[in-house]
């Protein structure tokens, strides 16, 4: 908050004091950035001396442990930075930069639904890891159902905004802008496939469990480029073929992650009724 906060004052600040100025707008906007994590580290660990990092609490032994398990979500994350950043630079090669103002407004209208969704669920990846020490698989089973159900509230809410779009927008830019329908459509399966896979990632994260992950997330992020480039080339849609591209490459956790959570729920359950650990 402090951060988006800080930005807005700047470019307010900057387009009144200045001429447009791109780089001296991102100069800024990344001091700014680098300032309030800076202020907001050092009042954290001032509450929290005792979280404080020194090294004296490393311990040589837990190296590797802690180094394969961080390295195999950094291939995650790297896999899914290209899935999810490279949609402008496809739109802006094939059918050129014009084409990318429509598809960043309508991106950013549906990421309010992931945006609320990430504030309801944030905890979550923890709170697994938690009850899965403890063995509280009863938990992590009603926890899954109560967020399965939760995707028709999901679901409703990509509906409606879908139906609204062109209102908000208009409204937002204070004049009418048409929107592709092909693109809203898209864009609204896009959320409710992204949300359903985060429900089983933040699972499986959370166990311990990433593997197939890392698998799947190389594979989706290998297909994701050429299946949207040739999406957006062939099918007729326009832009709306980058955002199929998408969902066609998360789909491969989409349809995995339940199937590989429904086998360790099954392997919890036997646990409980042998009583083994």
């Amino acid at each position: 908050m402090l951060i988006s906060v800080s930005w807005l004052l700047l470019i307010y600040l900057l387009l009144r004091a200045t001429q447009e100025d791109m780089v001296l707008l991102a100069l800024l906007s990344g001091t700014i950035a680098v300032l309030c994590m800076g202020v907001v580290t050092l009042a954290f660990f001032s509450r929290y001396p005792m979280l404080a990092p020194h090294l004296k609490f490393v311990d040589l032994r837990r190296v590797k442990e802690v180094v394969s398990l961080g390295g195999r979500f950094f291939v995650i994350q790297i896999a899914y930075l290209v899935i999810f950043t490279t949609d402008n630079l496809i739109i802006t090669q094939v059918m050129g930069p014009e084409h990318v103002t429509i598809y960043s407004i309508v991106f950013k209208l549906f990421s309010v639904i992931t945006l609320v969704n990430g504030i309801v669920t944030a905890n979550l990846w923890s709170a697994y890891t938690d009850a899965y020490v403890r063995k509280d698989y009863a938990w992590i089973e009603k926890t899954l159902l109560k967020l399965n159900l939760g995707m028709f509230v999901v679901i409703a809410a990509v509906l409606v905004l879908s139906l609204l779009a062109g209102n908000i927008i208009s409204l937002w830019f204070g004049k009418e802008i048409l929107l592709p329908v092909p693109l809203l459509i898209l864009m609204g399966i896009y959320v409710v496939v992204s949300i359903w896979s985060q429900i089983y990632s933040y699972f499986l994260n959370g166990i311990g469990k990433i593997d197939a992950q890392v698998y799947l997330s190389v594979i989706a992020a290998a297909i994701n480029i050429p299946i949207s480039v040739y999406f957006t080339r062939h099918l007729g849609i326009g832009s709306a073929g980058v955002i199929l591209g998408t969902i066609v490459s998360l789909s491969l956790f989409a349809i995995s992650g339940p199937l590989l959570t429904y086998r360790y729920l099954q392997v919890f359950r036997r646990m409980n009724t042998n009583g083994q650990v």
